[in-house]
């Protein structure tokens, strides 16, 4: 069965080569970031006097980042999409808001109320959550460094989150399908490489198995949403939504910066994550649902 957001990519090439000269591009503009970042990095490290801030580019050793100059690396997120518009455009001959659905133009609304109803739902079950098992938390409420670390997650998430979705959920997924044109396929592919390009996170390494079933739990979810709705702004307002919670209400120990969250999770527990993000699904199922009740097939009609 064809699917209408699936089919953007048809309005441009899609010669195998084309993808990896784009992927090529991003690859290229991240290291181009990455490379006076660390610069970056070492000199705070260096100058800071914190004893807890650790950066070791040679024996890869990075801990107790300030959240501060952690946020500055997000904003690789914004060379991500910078590099894979130029790829769409100069590349692909497509437009860059096909990536975002067949009418184009960002919508707002949807990314708003997806973002709120997923920080919600996972801020109330982490709530319940530390009142529930206390001691595997602690508290780590300091206003000053709260509402610094607020200011720029407001800002700097919804550019991480929407990176992420347009190189997963539009321009690979929107590619598989062109190579093998079955949407199952598409989904699975890309919730594949989504999975494997956070093993890296340090809280990835604990419980590798539970981890996986997070991250593909979370790709499977954010492609349905997707291909649910025919556009990509709602799985952009569900990741920034997750990842809100995890910078401001609980962020485990395990990461790389120093957490300015509410609480921090000293036992990170990734079967508890996937309990909550299975929570988080049934919750979006329901209300992608109740927002349109006619048959996929006949929304795919309609647009």
């Amino acid at each position: 069965m064809s699917n209408v957001y699936l089919e953007q990519a048809s309005r441009g090439r899609n010669q195998p080569w084309r993808y990896v000269l784009t992927a090529v591009l991003i690859g290229l503009a991240v290291v181009l970031f990455n490379v006076p970042y660390s610069a970056f990095l070492f000199l705070v490290a260096s100058r800071s006097g914190d004893a807890d801030f650790r950066f070791d580019p040679v024996a890869g050793v990075v801990e107790g980042v300030p959240f501060p100059a952690f946020a500055v690396g997000m904003l690789s997120f914004a060379v991500v999409i910078a590099a894979l518009a130029l790829g769409v455009r100069a590349v692909h001959k497509r437009p860059f808001s096909s990536l975002l659905g067949q009418e184009g133009g960002f919508r707002v609304r949807p990314f708003l109320k997806a973002a709120a109803g997923a920080f919600g739902v996972l801020s109330v079950a982490a709530g319940v959550n530390v009142l529930m098992d206390r001691e595997s938390f602690t508290l780590n409420f300091d206003a000053s460094r709260f509402f610094v670390a607020l200011g720029l997650v407001l800002v700097l998430t919804p550019i991480q989150a929407a990176a992420e979705e347009l190189l997963y959920r539009g321009w690979l997924m929107q590619g598989v399908y062109r190579l093998l044109p079955r949407p199952w396929v598409a989904v699975a592919v890309s919730s594949l490489l989504f999975w494997a390009a956070h093993l890296p996170n340090p809280e990835a390494s604990g419980t590798p198995g539970w981890s996986a079933a997070y991250y593909l739990t979370v790709g499977i979810l954010l492609a349905w949403v997707t291909l649910r709705t025919g556009r990509l702004e709602a799985a952009m307002g569900l990741h920034a939504g997750m990842n809100l919670c995890a910078f401001l209400v609980t962020a485990p120990a395990t990461v790389m910066f120093r957490p300015a969250s509410l609480f921090i999770d000293v036992q990170p527990n990734s079967m508890r994550d996937v309990a909550f993000i299975a929570l988080l699904a049934v919750g979006t199922v329901l209300m992608v649902r109740r927002g349109d009740d006619r048959p996929f097939t006949e929304r795919l009609s309609a647009q």
